[in-house]
């Protein structure tokens, strides 16, 4: 069930900047292939002399569980605020889990033999921005351009469109966004795979340490 594992993947993403330090604003992201390679940008796109930024919280994190009144007024180490914590802990766990299992079945359907679709151009293009953009946003519906599906990035809290497109190649999956340096579509997979994990781990650690 592609379709499914991508959406459940945007739903859970990070309410991008205002709940998360890490990702800047929406007028001040840049891809990160800028920083490394110095990209021509295309006639009306975006640019902007700030750094781009790398968050830290992997996309697909379930929010930070919101503290409710009653577990502030908890002393430290009382039972009751510990459990809740373990439990949350547990249920963030499971649902990355979840996630990270559904974008494996997604990554493995992803067939680089016959060309590449418009579901499999936007799961690309969906681990592409991660590697890029950071957790905050994605890419938008793909469009057909001949030899490359496109995709408006949209950013932000938001989700502001910039204006050039994240392109990804039909015949072999590589994307870049404009006229950057090209990505194999694999090591973009392997980077958001790996920020999964990350995530699932962290969880991990917090429900078995409590």
């Amino acid at each position: 069930m592609p379709r499914v594992a991508y959406i459940l993947l945007m739903i859970l993403a990070p309410a991008c900047a205002d709940a998360n330090p890490g990702v800047r604003s929406s007028a001040e992201k840049v891809p990160q292939s800028e920083k490394r390679g110095g990209t021509q940008q295309e006639p009306g796109s975006v640019k902007t002399g700030a750094e781009p930024v790398r968050s830290e919280t992997p996309p697909g994190s379930p929010h930070e569980e919101e503290v409710p009144e009653w577990l502030k007024k908890k002393p430290a180490g009382d039972p009751s605020a510990d459990a809740f914590r373990k439990r949350m802990a547990e249920e963030h766990r499971q649902i990355l889990q979840q996630i990270l299992q559904d974008f494996d079945d997604m990554a493995a359907r992803t067939d680089y033999t016959n060309g590449i679709d418009a579901s499999e151009a936007e799961f690309i293009a969906g681990a592409y921005f991660s590697m890029e953009f950071g957790d905050c946003g994605g890419p938008e519906k793909p469009r057909d351009g001949g030899a490359e599906w496109l995709m408006h990035p949209r950013v932000g809290a938001t989700g502001q469109p910039l204006a050039d497109f994240i392109r990804v190649d039909k015949r072999t999956g590589a994307v870049r966004y404009g006229s950057g340096p090209t990505t194999e579509a694999k090591t973009a997979i392997e980077f958001k795979r790996g920020l999964l994990q990350k995530s699932v781990e962290r969880y991990s650690k917090r429900g078995s340490s409590q």
